[in-house]
């Protein structure tokens, strides 16, 4: 693990403390179906030093779903906060829930926008099949 990220273990110790204010940066569908108490979402997309909350004198620690996106937007924040200590949580909420610590559930069956996507191209290609089947009986190509 290296020095820009740390483990569960580190950060609850430091929200505990207030020494460090946690921003989740997945996207809204994937925080509104399963969050961390108290983390501020600000989308990948959206990373920048501006969108950021006052830090007041605390770290910044970033997390997403496994960590690959914190790490790119805590890179992204260090270049433009070369001041501010900025982490990533290593393994993201998975790790967090992992962990057994506390994640906030959507009971309102909230999909990520990535399964939603697959589940309209499953759903085109069955209907694409059965009209194949049922239009194609008439005709014989061979």
């Amino acid at each position: 693990m290296s020095t820009t990220t740390i483990d569960v273990a580190t950060l609850k110790a430091w929200l505990e403390a207030d020494q460090a204010l946690l921003v989740d940066v997945r996207e809204p569908a994937e925080n509104t179906a399963k969050r961390i108490a108290g983390a501020t979402l600000v989308p990948l997309g959206a990373v920048r030093a501006e969108a950021m909350p006052a830090l007041g004198g605390r770290k910044l620690v970033v997390h997403c779903a496994k960590g690959g996106r914190g790490e790119v937007a805590r890179a992204r924040l260090q270049a433009q906060m070369p001041g501010a200590e900025i982490y990533n949580l290593g393994g993201g909420i998975e790790a967090w829930e992992s962990a057994g610590q506390l994640v906030l559930k959507s009971t309102g069956g909230a999909y990520a926008l990535d399964l939603r996507v697959q589940m309209a191209i499953g759903v085109l290609v069955l209907v694409a099949v059965l009209l194949g089947m049922v239009i194609g009986r008439g005709y014989h190509f061979w």
